[in-house]
């Protein structure tokens, strides 16, 4: 579990704890069917055309894109508002996630440059889902991923979850990588890296 939080002072001095996000790996077998929508054939302009959301009920929301990536400075997993439900900042950007399978990675997330579109993880999208929360299947490596976003209800924090299960072919250990891009920035502002800022994080 990887867990973010920021703390803000009012005027006054007064603090208040800002969002959490956490991030859970699950590694089980899953026979239970679901109904989602195929995208596999679809192209990547289709797919960065439609968007998924949840919300909290607190005016705070995660968004994106059916691939994936991130196309709008307002998209993020934990966009949160620090005055609920106003004053609302981008704290968590997106997460990087692959999968080691064998020895050999597949990449999950997409990210879209002004002249490059890496990773292509948009590739391995079997299913898409947007209800009852966002949900993707992939399917790469010979192995079957299911990764799901939501919000609960009436808290500041983004969940994601994995469930994986090796399929016919995957032939070794599978391994799963995620790379978390923390922000703090209004969701109305667009920021670069920095240097000099303290990368830690507990998990």
């Amino acid at each position: 579990c990887l867990t973010c939080s920021g703390r803000a002072s009012s005027g006054t001095g007064r603090c208040a704890t800002l969002a959490r996000a956490w991030i859970l790996g699950c590694f089980h077998r899953r026979s239970r069917s679901r109904r989602l929508r195929r995208v596999s054939d679809a192209s990547l302009d289709s797919m960065l055309s439609r968007e998924w959301l949840e919300t909290n009920g607190l005016g705070s929301y995660a968004s994106g894109t059916t691939s994936g990536a991130a196309t709008r400075r307002y998209h993020g997993l934990l966009v949160a508002a620090l005055e609920p439900p106003t004053r609302r900042h981008v704290l968590l950007s997106r997460v990087d996630d692959e999968i080691v399978v064998g020895g050999m990675p597949f990449p999950l997330c997409t990210n879209v440059y002004r002249d490059v579109v890496y990773p292509e993880g948009y590739r391995s999208i079997d299913h898409f889902e947007a209800r009852p929360v966002a949900t993707w299947l992939f399917r790469a490596g010979g192995v079957e991923v299911e990764r799901r976003v939501w919000m609960p209800q009436g808290r500041q924090t983004t969940v994601i979850t994995y469930r994986i299960r090796a399929g016919r072919g995957s032939g070794g250990e599978v391994k799963l990588s995620l790379r978390p891009m923390v922000s703090f920035r209004s969701f109305h502002a667009l920021s670069s890296e920095r240097e000099g800022i303290d990368a830690a994080m507990a998990v």
